[in-house]
């Protein structure tokens, strides 16, 4: 058994060939830490609720299918879970390295930010 962060850790290990890449989806303390004592660097992605919202319906998933009440619901439930090997969104943009906001519909735009924080970063 490889405990909770198995699966994290065979991705890092995977991905880490002497070049950079980017692992998505960072959501429980246990990988922020893992990833950090590798040297690695989180960058935390957000946006406005209402724009994330928005973003979920245009996506059209299964899961995404829910209403703005419900959606407020599971973010509350994934920003706050104090078991370190549990989603806790918020506890980890708390220790990211950097954080990019994602607040716009321009690619461009986007694509600036990116350049500046990877720069910023060093990579």
């Amino acid at each position: 058994m490889e405990g909770p962060t198995g699966l994290f850790d065979r991705m890092l290990r995977k991905a880490d060939n002497g070049s950079n890449f980017v692992i998505e989806s960072v959501r429980c303390p246990g990988e922020v830490d893992l990833l950090q004592s590798r040297g690695g660097k989180l960058v935390g992605v957000d946006a406005p609720l209402e724009i994330r919202f928005a973003r979920a319906v245009l996506r059209g998933s299964g899961t995404d299918r829910i209403s703005l009440e419900q959606f407020v619901q599971e973010e509350q439930i994934e920003a706050g879970n104090t078991d370190p090997n549990k989603q806790n969104i918020a506890e980890c943009m708390r220790r990211a390295d950097s954080t990019l906001k994602n607040d716009s519909d321009s690619f461009v735009e986007l694509g600036l930010k990116i350049l500046v924080l990877k720069d910023e970063l060093g990579v």
